[in-house]
């Protein structure tokens, strides 16, 4: 398929669009929430979802690029299965950990039998959340995968603010509804893809160990390039929430959440349709480079003035929309403008790396990262200097990013 402009812009807008309406849901509630959850408690949200977001970095194996990757739609569709199931390597330890915490009493590294629980059920979700995604994302249905962002923002919002309300629990809210809005999007996709207990009966496992096998190099060479991206990405609110405090980590989180909004609205819903262009350019031989110019221009003229604007103003618009108590969330989001710009350009036009033979080039990237960082932060942790390490975070994921932009540039060709 040739690469058509017109079409690729009105995919993305489709895409963005639906967005656009989770993520106000997204904008409405969350001064609700920093006002009904302070910033601990926000912190220990924040180490949750880091928790998260570092599991789920492996629990895939990798295998939903593969789903885009492949040209024969049965093998695509069986990847898509392989994705799903591929998760149970870390659901069963955690079940495990889960059962023994909570005869005997006891929790590593602060995760008590509840939290191993939370963290086993988002494992389920997200696995198969990613297999579904991508599928519809390979079919076209751009429809199906916004209209269940909406839904599980609603969930998320709604489940969070009843349970901050009526203080049942107060930052257990954030988790809750966390894993409802996950449960929402997963069953919604489940829905409209019409899957049911018939389907999964005529699932050949032979032919999924013949795929699993075949496409071994998206665990060897992704899976440890992805935990390497996710630790770096996350290891900043493990030390902020053990060196410097929650308060400090929950406001990293706001920052992450609040940037996190323009980067999923637009950045991601660039990177699904564009991941899948240049994948059809690359599986006819065709250059990409055009279709990177023009999308890395679009993104840099929409995110360099919120880029300045945060540089700025960050911390009169953090404490006039959020609460006074955030303005610290607000200095970082000014401190850190320089990289909400490279993470909102190049996240989207890096994903060439996971795609085709380009895999071992990404892992040698994140090894870099995780090596810049391990040296920041530890400077930070012995100097116990909070404005070290966020340093060391902007400049280890400047460099990255930089790294990413030059090299994705070349792979274009």
């Amino acid at each position: 398929m040739s690469f058509k402009g017109g079409v690729f812009a009105k995919q993305i807008a489709k895409l963005a669009s639906g967005t656009a309406l989770a993520q106000l849901i997204n904008i409405i509630s969350l001064p609700l929430l920093t006002r009904l959850y302070t910033p601990s408690q926000f912190g220990v949200f924040a180490v949750f979802l880091a928790s998260v977001a570092v599991l789920s970095s492996i629990s895939t194996l990798k295998y939903e690029n593969a789903i885009l990757d492949e040209e024969d739609s049965q093998d695509a569709k069986n990847c898509t299965v392989l994705t799903a199931i591929s998760g149970v390597f870390i659901v069963v330890p955690l079940l495990l950990y889960c059962i023994f915490s909570y005869y005997f009493d006891f929790s590593l590294i602060g995760i008590d039998w509840l939290t191993a629980l939370f963290l086993t059920f988002a494992i389920i979700f997200t696995n198969t959340f990613t297999a579904l995604y991508y599928w519809c994302n390979r079919l076209q249905h751009y429809n199906f995968m916004t209209k269940g962002r909406v839904f599980a923002a609603i969930a998320v919002a709604f489940i969070s603010l009843l349970i901050g309300y009526l203080e049942l629990g107060t930052v257990n809210g954030l988790i809750v509804g966390s894993l409802v809005g996950m449960a929402v999007n997963m069953v919604y996709l489940i829905l409209k893809l019409n899957i049911s207990f018939s389907t999964v009966r005529q699932i050949s496992f032979e032919k999924l160990f013949v795929l699993f096998v075949k496409l071994k190099r998206f665990p060897l060479f992704l899976v440890p390039s992805t935990l390497l991206d996710r630790v770096a990405a996350q290891i900043h609110i493990f030390v902020f929430s053990s060196v410097f405090g929650s308060a400090i980590a929950g406001a990293m989180g706001v920052y992450n959440r609040v940037v996190g909004l323009p980067i999923s609205l637009i950045g991601n819903a660039v990177g699904d349709v564009y991941k899948r262009r240049i994948s059809e350019l690359l599986k006819s031989g065709k250059s990409c480079r055009r279709a990177f110019i023009k999308t890395g221009l679009a993104l840099f003229t929409i995110a360099a003035p919120a880029s300045c604007v945060l540089f700025f103003f960050a911390p009169e618009v953090f404490t006039f929309v959020l609460g006074e108590e955030w303005k610290q969330a607000g200095e970082i989001a000014s401190f850190l403008s320089v990289n909400f710009l490279l993470a909102f350009v190049v996240s989207p036009l890096a994903g060439i790396l996971y795609l085709r033979e380009n895999q071992k080039i990404d892992l040698l990237i994140q090894i870099v990262l995780v090596v810049l960082l391990a040296i920041g932060m530890s400077i930070a942790v012995y100097e116990n200097s909070f404005k070290i390490a966020l340093s060391a975070y902007a400049i280890s994921f400047g460099v990255k990013y930089l790294v990413q932009l030059i090299v994705s540039f070349k792979l274009a060709k």
